[in-house]
């Protein structure tokens, strides 16, 4: 009896400790002449537009650009796509697709906000996904998730779904 009871408490914590190792991670998307490095830090929920109902979603990240490898690079400016997408708990995503023109050696802390998109309970994610272009046609993909669960949730307050990326 002693041995079940071990073997459950142990199943326990493992579901207990699982989602945190799927909250925070860190992806690099290299073509070969340029690297590109996101990390989500931090996502949470409050009220950052003017309707002032804490169903806004912000999701602070790091993005890194840099030069890679021996050649010289004739073109100092890099252009990539950005996917931010957002799980709802009901499994609904939100993607919105951004291009990135940058210089390389870019280190930036830009924060990406879903406003009026947290109106359910339970856990949500963010995923962040790099598209950097390798051959004509051809993109080198990688992405990092962050799950959190705000609590609570309020269906259909707020105003319409709109997503921004500020520096």
């Amino acid at each position: 009896m002693r041995m079940k009871k071990i073997l459950l408490l142990t199943f326990i914590a493992f579901l207990a400790v699982t989602p945190l190792s799927l909250a925070k991670g860190r992806t690099v998307v290299s073509n070969g002449v340029f690297q590109v490095t996101i990390e989500i830090t931090n996502a949470y929920y409050f009220a950052a537009d003017a309707d002032g109902i804490e169903n806004d979603i912000a999701a602070e990240f790091t993005l890194n650009v840099e030069h890679e490898g021996m050649y010289c690079c004739m073109n100092k400016v890099v252009d990539f796509y950005f996917l931010a997408s957002l799980k709802c708990p009901s499994g609904y995503y939100y993607d919105y697709l951004y291009q990135f023109i940058c210089v390389l050696d870019t280190y930036a802390t830009p924060t990406i906000y879903f406003y009026n998109h947290a109106g359910e309970a339970g856990w949500y994610q963010v995923i962040l996904t790099c598209y950097l272009p390798y051959y004509a046609n051809y993109y080198v993909y990688g992405s990092d998730c962050f799950a959190f669960d705000p609590p609570g949730g309020d269906e259909g307050a707020g105003g319409p779904l709109q997503c921004e990326i500020k520096l």
